[in-house]
């Protein structure tokens, strides 16, 4: 990993390259299933990363703006075929490939009066360049199209408030645009590409004081969330409903 970076009183820039590898499953590599023969010659699945940025702060520091482009090559992907070469052939080999690149946004208000507030939109573009074994429509890899499940579109909003020094609020709008993802179906056809519509879900959190600590004496703290508050009903995986509204109320105790 390599960074850049240049520092003014209201201005940085910043710039980076990097690589990354994933390790292949242990099924992948040893599985003697029936079904599904190991690859002991599996590579890992890499990455080359690039990276540049600019923040710049307003109003004494109150105010920060940051900008984020940002490109991803990722090859020797691992895939499955249920049709080897030969059936003495393992079923797992280093052959997709796949790009990714957007731009990354963040707005952040500080300290206006008791509001701290956050607004950060990231633009996703995903697309296959390297199919692999798949083909069809349907399959997990589409030659020219997006990887399943990566948004193009995403924006989270946070507002956060201390209304005094006991208590302290805050909220998360988080939006997810469409997806495509594969929906299991039934034979002869195994998987149906959909896409999934896109969601927005809003949290709350408070934390109430109600013992400051004080050397050995520890302080204890009243905390409590409520995740999905209208009760959105979306999917992040096709065919797997995510959780409802939820409620969590807990205490915490702890010293300096």
């Amino acid at each position: 990993m390599a960074a850049l970076g240049f520092l003014t009183a209201t201005t940085r820039l910043r710039a980076s390259v990097g690589k990354g590898f994933k390790e292949p499953a242990f099924f992948d590599t040893y599985s003697t299933s029936p079904f599904a023969k190991g690859n002991p010659n599996l590579r890992p699945e890499r990455s080359q990363n690039y990276e540049a940025g600019v923040e710049q702060d307003f109003a004494g520091g109150r105010a920060m703006v940051s900008v984020t482009g940002f490109v991803q090559h990722f090859h020797d992907l691992i895939q499955f075929t249920a049709a080897p070469a030969s059936p003495n052939d393992p079923n797992f080999f280093n052959v997709a490939a796949a790009d990714a690149s957007g731009i990354e946004t963040v707005l952040a208000l500080h300290r206006l009066g008791p509001l701290d507030a956050s607004v950060a939109y990231t633009w996703l573009h995903t697309k296959v360049t390297d199919a692999g074994f798949d083909s069809g429509p349907d399959a997990q890899f589409v030659d020219q199209q997006r990887l399943i499940r990566r948004p193009d579109n995403t924006l989270a909003v946070r507002l956060s408030a201390a209304l005094d020094p006991r208590v302290s609020v805050g909220g998360d709008l988080t939006v997810i645009g469409s997806r495509d993802d594969l929906q299991f179906a039934q034979f002869p056809n195994p998987t149906q590409r959909v896409t999934l519509p896109s969601y927005a879900t809003v949290d709350l959190s408070g934390r109430l004081t109600l013992l400051e600590p004080h050397g050995l004496t520890p302080g204890l703290a009243l905390q409590a969330r409520v995740e999905n508050l209208f009760d959105e009903d979306y999917q992040q995986v096709a065919g797997f409903l995510s959780p409802g509204r939820t409620v969590i109320v807990g205490v915490s105790a702890g010293i300096h």
